[in-house]
């Protein structure tokens, strides 16, 4: 099972999704050294 993050932005009326990531095991916030497979890791 794959577990997603992401961040979203929005900017008059357009939702922007940022920094998407994809991890392999639960967490529970993102950090910059975190190990992903997917995004900007």
């Amino acid at each position: 099972m794959s577990h997603f993050w992401a961040k979203f932005k929005q900017i008059d009326n357009n939702v922007f999704r940022l920094n998407t990531r994809i991890y392999l095991q639960a967490i529970s916030t993102p950090m910059k050294d975190d190990k992903c497979i997917g995004g900007e890791c």
